[in-house]
């Protein structure tokens, strides 16, 4: 079978070879033309749409109403900062700080509108508004008068008198310097001669050994120690720091 164009409109012809041709009619193409018809578009007629020349802004969703078409490359406009409700990058900022701060007192939430800055000090309570005690293992006295603080962190009394001195350590084989009686006055117990550079000949087995200095250091003047011997002799010797001068 052959198949050409028919040779009126809206035909095409057709042959099997042997029968000659016949013109039958197609549906759909109604009055076209079946050659050169100016009801077809050539092929170079181009596209079937029209462009559009400009974009909307974004926003709330829609399917429009236009009736041209985007171009793939086409471009939105970025939203302004109003467009999607948020500030601008100048706007500074959206709170008012607080031009003073409140005393330290009874807990509260607070009605302010206003914030605090993140430097912010808040003044001291007086004395006076504190109440209760504050115990000795939190670093107080644990008391209210001064006599029962004083028996509390175990001190003296203001006036007070010392009628002995006791208790001392054993430290027979080490030696003093003129250092270890800086602002004391302290007895030091017995001392072996090698300890107290005192020969046995001199002061028999022990000696007790008694040192003063008048100051913190040397500044102040040399520390002193007597020797009280074994043997009732009594020996003195003075020094500035680390080292002692003979005794006499």
């Amino acid at each position: 079978m052959f198949v050409t164009d028919g040779t009126t409109n809206g035909t095409i012809r057709v042959t099997n070879g042997s029968n000659g041709w016949k013109d039958i009619k197609v549906a759909g193409l109604g009055t076209a033309a079946y050659t050169n018809s100016a009801a077809y578009a050539a092929a170079s007629h181009g596209t079937h749409v029209s462009y559009g020349t400009s974009t909307a802004n974004l926003g709330t969703a829609s399917a429009g109403t236009a009736s041209t078409v985007s171009r793939s490359d086409h471009v939105h406009k970025m939203p302004t900062y109003s467009d999607v409700g948020a500030a601008a990058a100048s706007h500074g900022t959206h709170v008012s700080y607080g031009t003073s701060a409140s005393a330290l007192g009874t807990s509260s939430a607070g009605s302010a509108t206003t914030v605090s800055r993140s430097d912010h000090v808040h003044a001291l309570p007086a004395l006076t508004s504190c109440t209760g005690t504050l115990s000795v293992a939190k670093g107080g006295t644990g008391a209210t008068d001064a006599a029962t603080a004083r028996s509390n962190l175990g001190a003296a009394a203001a006036t007070h008198y010392h009628q002995l001195l006791s208790g001392w350590a054993d430290t027979r084989n080490v030696a003093t310097t003129p250092n270890d009686y800086n602002s004391t006055l302290k007895v030091v117990g017995i001392k072996t001669p090698s300890a107290s550079g005192i020969a046995s000949g001199n002061g028999g087995s022990y000696s007790t050994l008694v040192g003063i200095r008048g100051w913190s250091d040397s500044s102040g003047g040399d520390s002193h120690e007597l020797a009280f011997c074994g043997n009732g002799n009594l020996y003195h010797r003075y020094g500035s720091t680390t080292a002692w001068n003979a005794w006499k």
